[in-house]
């Protein structure tokens, strides 16, 4: 069986279900949201790791997971938590809980899209940067810094630019236009890649 890990009406792992489902091939979801209603344990003992994931009444084994596809937001964000406050029950078995499917997902056996160690370089977007030209593919000028003058001297120099957040945090990569040199200020307290 193969387990989809998410929110099941983004595109990727709406996709993905589709295409499980025209293949007649046999998945789960665990939909990030129902948390709350769900619940995992597991054990390595003797080069072995057993355990079970419970999703709203049923219980499933971990061994039977042959592909894991995760595709999970950070649970800090999750809707069901935007009125808890920081140290709220919720949030703490929401945390423990994702923190535990996480832990499991990186040592299962089982052929895993998206594990968290390989997905380390995603937290910083300069690094990935490094590691791009360093496998020998061409990157364009780049431009890292909270100085608006600067930017300003880039895009002069360059013309299209675009932009997009240095974190680990997803964010869309836009094209500089006239109303963003209006706003250029904010980045004094946000680091942004040009």
């Amino acid at each position: 069986m193969i387990l989809l890990c998410g929110i099941p009406s983004e595109t990727p792992l709406r996709l993905t279900a589709d295409r499980l489902k025209s293949l007649a091939a046999p998945f789960l979801i665990f939909n990030q949201r129902e948390f709350g209603d769900s619940e995992i344990a597991f054990e390595v003992a003797n080069g072995r790791i057993s355990g079970e994931l419970r999703i709203k009444k049923r219980t499933y084994s971990l061994e039977t997971f042959r592909a894991v596809y995760s595709r999970m937001m950070d649970d800090r964000h999750l809707p069901e938590l935007a009125t808890e406050p920081p140290a709220s029950p919720l949030r703490t078995y929401c945390r423990s809980f994702h923190d535990t499917l996480t832990r499991w997902m990186e040592i299962a056996p089982a052929k895993v899209i998206n594990r968290c160690a390989p997905m380390a370089t995603n937290s910083s977007k300069p690094y990935q940067t490094q590691l791009v030209c360093e496998a020998g593919f061409l990157i364009p000028e780049t431009l890292i810094t909270n100085d608006p003058e600067l930017v300003r001297e880039f895009c002069t120099r360059y013309g299209q630019v675009i932009y997009k957040s240095i974190s680990a945090t997803r964010s869309i990569v836009q094209t500089m236009e006239e109303k963003d040199f209006e706003r250029l200020e904010r980045i004094r307290w946000c680091p942004t890649q040009f």
